[in-house]
């Protein structure tokens, strides 16, 4: 559409579709075209209009398609992020692990030495009990 436009600009005669006889003087300057010509560049034109379509559709699928990259791009940049907070999730819940691991190590050892203890207390106050029964409390 945009260059049928263009030609009919471009013709500087109005009366571009008249037909002339062979023969006759043309009056002022202007393009002169055999009917077979004229048919031709009518079936070109047709053409080029058809051609235009096509490129218009070819755009707008190139349009999307760069849309499309795009979205690509932002959706691996998104994983990556997402990568990036498991892996931070991981690292932290291995740091909780080892505390926990740590605390659970420390406290077998607090209580063995808690029930070690108990047993030496429960030892010793048998004893102290023993001794003083039999020298205070028996005489």
């Amino acid at each position: 559409m945009n260059l049928v436009t263009f030609l009919l600009i471009l013709l500087p005669s109005v009366f571009a579709g008249d037909i002339k006889k062979k023969g006759q003087v043309l009056e002022e300057d202007s393009y002169v075209f055999s009917i077979d010509e004229a048919e031709r560049l009518k079936e070109r034109l047709a053409e080029l209009e058809k051609k235009e379509k096509i490129l218009l559709e070819y755009e707008k699928m190139y349009s999307l398609m760069q849309r499309k990259d795009t979205l690509y791009e932002d959706l691996d940049e998104t994983y990556k992020l997402k990568e990036e907070n498991y892996n931070k999730i991981i690292k932290s819940l291995d740091l909780q692990n080892e505390k926990y691991r740590e605390k659970i190590k420390y406290n077998d050892l607090e209580n063995n030495i808690i029930i070690g203890t108990t047993f030496v207390a429960t030892v010793l106050s048998f004893i102290a009990i023993d001794y003083i029964n039999d020298n205070y409390i028996d005489k």
